[in-house]
């Protein structure tokens, strides 16, 4: 059973509070959204849930043990083995395909060339990418380099997954493919935190969280208590 856990977590930037005083806690079979207007702190909080920036004040705990404790080489083997995040700029490598890309995590982990192929073919095709697994990304839509970087923290069946805003640039039909396989990836045991702006995305959700102004306000399962955006 895996458990991250947020207390009271503040990232100071340009002299004001983007996060102040976030917690949160979510368990393995758990969704877990972020809602609030842009610029309300919820990208932040996902790259301090994922140890890739230290918080000014509070902390993050993965199963118990602060991530601050771990260093920076501790940090980097957690994301590697168990934690993937999607950026909402999708982090991609643009002169690779998008095969490479999804395979890039497993040959970083010095995991099975053969493993990796298969878990690259799997996930791409079940996110509609078969046909376009041999293109590189710089010639790929928005949505379909969205649908890679998804596909790429899938493949490695984290522990946790951090996601920021996996439905933005796609039509109604992809859409429904991505937001069942966040909730599959729960359903398989993985803790999930996602920000977004989408309803569909929001009724997937066990709890929600709004961020106004970078404070947080947790909402009842399905109360949403207005717009997400």
């Amino acid at each position: 059973m895996t458990s991250l856990a947020a207390d009271r977590l503040v990232a100071r930037r340009g002299g004001r509070d983007v996060v102040d005083g976030v917690s949160l806690e979510v368990h393995s079979g758990q969704v877990v959204g972020l809602v609030g207007p842009s610029g309300s702190g919820k990208s932040t909080t996902l790259l301090l849930l994922a140890g890739l920036e230290p918080p000014d004040a509070g902390v993050v705990r993965l199963d118990g043990e602060d991530l601050a404790g771990l260093g920076v080489a501790g940090r980097q083997a957690l994301r590697r083995d168990r934690v993937a995040l999607v950026f909402q700029g999708y982090g991609l490598l643009s002169l690779l395909t998008a095969r490479e890309n999804v395979e890039l995590p497993f040959r970083v982990a010095r995991r099975d060339p053969a493993a990796a192929a298969a878990a690259a073919t799997r996930w791409l095709g079940l996110l509609g990418l078969g046909d376009r697994a041999d293109q590189r990304t710089d010639q790929l839509s928005g949505g379909e380099r969205q649908r890679v970087a998804l596909a790429r923290a899938l493949a490695v069946e984290p522990a946790v997954l951090l996601v920021d805003e996996p439905t933005a640039e796609l039509d109604e039909e992809n859409r429904d493919r991505a937001v069942g396989l966040l909730r599959d990836a729960a359903d398989r045991g993985a803790a999930v935190v996602v920000a977004t702006h989408d309803p569909e995305v929001v009724e997937l959700c066990d709890r929600v969280v709004r961020l106004v102004d970078g404070r947080p306000l947790e909402l009842p399962p399905g109360d949403v208590d207005g717009p997400v955006a």
